[in-house]
């Protein structure tokens, strides 16, 4: 299809993905870049660099106001809070 936009579904993408990697139980290892909280809400760009310092990976994550309380478990376990270079 030369010349044409090609597009998936978020439906399609989600269950490739669950095909390819099934149901994971793991924790994810990442660098937060940027944190902003607006409203409660918290908005992140975490990264995940190589041995380098080169951005391998890049995602946007959020965590909605509703489940905000981990935040202040972390905060009381660590002593710190979501921080810009941390590695979670």
């Amino acid at each position: 299809m030369t010349g044409q936009n090609t597009y998936i579904e978020l439906s399609d993408l989600q269950s490739l993905i669950k095909r390819r990697i099934g149901h994971v139980e793991s924790w994810v290892r990442v660098e937060i870049e940027s944190h902003n909280e607006v409203r409660g809400h918290h908005y992140l760009n975490v990264i995940e660099k190589s041995a380098g310092g080169v951005i391998a990976a890049k995602a946007g994550a959020r965590i909605w106001s509703s489940n905000a309380g981990i935040i202040d478990e972390f905060r009381s376990v660590t002593g710190r809070g979501l921080e810009p270079g941390m590695s979670v």
